[in-house]
């Protein structure tokens, strides 16, 4: 893909800035996974395009305190898979959590091929959710549409990021520590910055 046909910015719900060379946090989640009256408390407002100063507090950590079935472990090990799946190709995979309805991951597009952030997702998503669907025995949609997705900026953003993800099931109180869970993943070389 040339550079100059690259979309650097698109709007759904969310405004997405998507650069061809980044570090980016991403999270997404199981359709679904968020009843509609947290969704409309924590609306984004749409004449100002503003995002509510804790929504996205209050999403996680209503995230955290749900079950799901990503803690599974075949299904758990489709979305690890899918998360690999472009490593070497478009990003260097640095570091993600998988949690029981929602995934964080970090990943790095510098000196890679550019490959637009949503056409990685619609992979990543799309591969594991016919897989996913697949086993469960269940027909259409899986993963929430829309991810969030931020662009790391500097060393020590990318350390609180990696320290987040890393601590998040210890957060959520699923372990003691964040090396107990299973369906983490941290690069060695950024265990030093966290």
């Amino acid at each position: 893909m040339k550079q100059e046909d690259r979309k650097e910015e698109y709007r759904r719900k969310l405004p997405h800035i998507i650069p061809a060379n980044a570090v980016f946090f991403i999270t997404y989640r199981i359709a679904d996974s968020l009843p509609i009256h947290i969704i409309n408390k924590y609306r984004i407002d749409k004449e100002t395009k503003e995002i509510l100063p804790n929504y996205f507090e209050v999403i996680d950590n209503y995230l955290d305190t749900q079950d799901g079935i990503l803690k599974r472990e075949e299904i758990a090990t489709v979305v690890k898979e899918s998360l690999w799946h472009y490593n070497n190709k478009y990003y260097k995979l640095l570091a993600y959590c998988i949690m029981p309805n929602h995934v964080n991951f970090v990943i790095n597009t510098n000196k890679f091929p550019a490959k637009e952030l949503f056409s990685i997702m619609k992979v990543i998503k799309g591969v594991s959710a016919n897989k996913i669907n697949k086993i469960i025995n269940k027909n259409g949609q899986f993963w929430q549409h829309e991810s969030y997705d931020r662009i790391v900026r500097g060393r020590n953003e990318l350390g609180n990021v990696i320290d987040y993800i890393m601590n998040n099931p210890v957060k959520a109180k699923l372990v003691n520590n964040w090396e107990e869970w299973d369906y983490t993943y941290v690069d060695d070389k950024y265990l030093e910055i966290k």
